[in-house]
C-alpha cells in the first residue's frame, strides 16, 4: 500500500485525472441542487470528502456558472468512526466495507485541490456526530452528505437543517435497501420521521429541501 507521503509526492501522476466520487446519476442530482439554490444566502457544504473528487467537480461546477458561493468541506480526513460502523453493521451493513475506502488525510487533500485551482475550498477536520455548530458555516444553501453511514447522516441532518436556507437542500449519498449495504437511508428516514418531511429517492440519492 503506498504511504499518504509518497501519495503527496505522485499526486501530479496519481490524481491527474481525478474523478468525482458521486455516480453519474447522483452527480447530476446533486448539480441539479446547487443549480437551483444558485442566488441563495449560504455556503456549499459537503460532509465526506474521500480525495475530494466531488468537491472539485462541484467547484468547477459553481464557478463555471457565475457561482461564487463558498465551497466549504468535512471529513475526518482518517477514515470511518469505528463506533458509527458497528451501529450499520447492527443495521445490516457488512464489515466488508469497512476497509472499501482508504482515508486520505487533510495535506493531501489540499495538495489535490491546489492542483485543480480549487484551493478556496474550506477544508474541516472532525467527525460530523461530534462537530459543534460553530464550526460549520451560519448559513447553508446546499449540502451533500456521502458519509455512507447511518448514525453520521442522521447526526448531521440535525446539526445542517436549522442553519439550511429555505430553498435549500439537502442530498444524502447511498440511499440503497440492497442487504449488507450502506445504512445512509436509515438515517434519513430517522431525520424525517422527527420532522414530519418527505424525502425524495431517486437512484440511491436521497433529497430534502427546506419551505419557502
Amino acid at each position: 500500500m503506498i504511504s499518504s507521503y509518497l501519495k503527496l509526492l505522485l499526486a501530479p501522476i496519481l490524481f491527474r485525472n481525478i474523478a468525482p466520487g458521486l455516480k453519474p446519476r447522483r452527480l447530476n442530482i446533486w448539480f441539479d441542487c446547487l443549480a437551483k439554490t444558485h442566488g441563495l444566502r449560504g455556503d456549499v457544504l459537503e460532509v465526506g470528502v474521500a480525495s475530494g473528487g466531488t468537491a472539485i467537480w462541484s467547484h468547477k461546477f459553481l464557478r463555471q456558472g457565475g457561482d461564487t458561493r463558498h465551497y466549504v468541506c468535512v471529513d475526518t480526513f482518517a477514515g470511518f468512526v469505528r463506533e458509527h460502523f458497528e451501529r450499520d453493521v447492527e443495521l445490516g451493513n457488512s464489515w466488508n466495507h469497512f476497509s472499501q475506502f482508504t482515508s486520505s488525510p487533510m495535506f493531501l487533500v489540499r495538495k489535490i485541490l491546489v492542483m485543480y485551482d480549487a484551493d478556496d475550498i474550506s477544508l474541516i477536520r472532525g467527525d460530523i456526530s461530534q462537530l459543534h455548530p460553530s464550526n460549520l458555516p451560519s448559513e447553508i444553501s446546499a449540502c451533500l452528505l456521502d458519509v455512507d453511514l447511518a448514525v453520521p447522516i442522521y447526526d448531521a441532518l440535525k446539526l445542517v437543517w436549522p442553519v439550511l436556507q429555505s430553498g435549500g437542500f439537502i442530498a444524502v449519498d447511498d440511499c440503497t435497501t440492497h442487504s449488507g449495504d450502506w445504512q445512509a437511508l436509515k438515517g434519513l428516514q430517522k431525520f424525517c420521521v422527527e420532522k414530519d418531511i418527505s424525502p425524495l429517492i431517486s437512484h440511491g440519492m436521497g433529497i430534502v429541501q427546506k419551505a419557502c
